[in-house]
């Protein structure tokens, strides 16, 4: 999608839903941000749509626990391409990699990361995306990606040159990230206080 089209489309679905009443959310690769260029390599104009409530960019860490990844990976990404292009309204979410591969190597089948690397290495980083959020006021809330894995995800630091080689094991199957993640919702969860069905949310029916 054009920067363009992308606009227009934020544009037509905030008037159907003014802002309060739906939150707009659009999630971008990196290379249209941070070099102007499309996935088909043609140079584009990026720019955040100011109809968009959240913004976000996947940026997944594949090659072994590194200390600090987060903070001097994603966090700088995010602080020096995507924060100034941000209206006052504006917030973004973070998009942790939380997932695993058996088929992680080099294009010369020398492995980078295999599935238990790749669990120490998403749950330390949960932890510092978890920390990042506690003191950024511009983040609106963490997605990790995926709980149930995509058997023809690109889970790989190189993209494989065929199907066969595609994975991504799911949050579910990392034991170390599943816990991560676990002990990271407890915290989100303790800290709204008593959030029990004695208050007044919304009810819904079985088909909303």
């Amino acid at each position: 999608m054009s920067p363009n089209a992308l606009t227009q489309c934020a544009n037509i679905i905030r008037e159907d839903f003014p802002r309060g009443t739906a939150i707009i959310w659009y999630n971008e690769a990196t290379p249209p941000i941070s070099s102007g260029m499309n996935s088909c390599g043609n140079k584009v104009n990026y720019s955040i749509p100011k109809s968009l409530d959240w913004f976000s960019t996947d940026i997944y860490h594949m090659d072994g626990n590194v200390v600090n990844w987060v903070h001097e990976y994603v966090e700088s990404f995010y602080t020096k391409l995507i924060y100034p292009n941000l209206t006052d309204s504006q917030r973004v979410l973070l998009i942790p990699g939380a997932f695993g591969s058996d088929v992680n190597h080099f294009p010369n089948g020398t492995v980078i990361c295999n599935r238990t690397c790749y669990d120490v290495m998403c749950a330390y980083d949960a932890n510092d995306f978890y920390e990042w959020s506690q003191r950024d006021s511009k983040i609106a809330g963490i997605a990790p990606w995926n709980w149930d894995g995509c058997p023809t995800c690109n889970g790989s630091r190189f993209t494989p040159p065929h199907i066969c080689c595609m994975d991504e094991i799911g949050t579910k199957d990392q034991p170390l990230t599943r816990a991560a993640w676990k002990s990271i919702g407890t915290k989100i969860i303790s800290s709204f206080g008593d959030v029990s069905m004695s208050h007044n949310y919304p009810q819904y029916d079985n088909n909303n």
